[in-house]
């Protein structure tokens, strides 16, 4: 996981190592490591990301993000992703039990 800025900077390194076999940068906890939410810093956020991609691919490594949306994924693929997601466990859950629930005839 390459979720620090720290990490981001030795990430050459690190991808030189036996038994590196792949990389999936944690876009918030990126932006907690620049002591911020990523809602107050995605643009220096995803600079890192893109950063982070160029290098796993310089190096030949597959490198994956949680992109969110199908138009944040073709932004990420562009960059070097390989392994991508649409949305994250908490927003299928809550889609899951919001669809059961208006099936049942309940609220959101």
């Amino acid at each position: 996981m390459i979720e620090t800025v720290d990490f981001v900077g030795i990430l050459d390194e690190v991808c030189a190592l036996p038994g590196a076999d792949g990389f999936i940068v944690g876009r918030n906890d990126l932006a907690q490591s620049l002591g911020k939410a990523y809602a107050e810093c995605a643009a220096e956020t995803d600079a890192l990301a893109e950063d982070a991609m160029a290098k796993c691919v310089t190096a030949g490594k597959p490198v994956g993000i949680f992109g969110g949306t199908g138009e944040d994924n073709l932004r990420w693929a562009a960059a070097g992703a390989t392994l991508l997601n649409l949305g994250d466990d908490a927003q299928f859950i809550h889609d899951g039990l919001a669809l059961v629930a208006r099936e049942l005839g309940a609220d959101d």
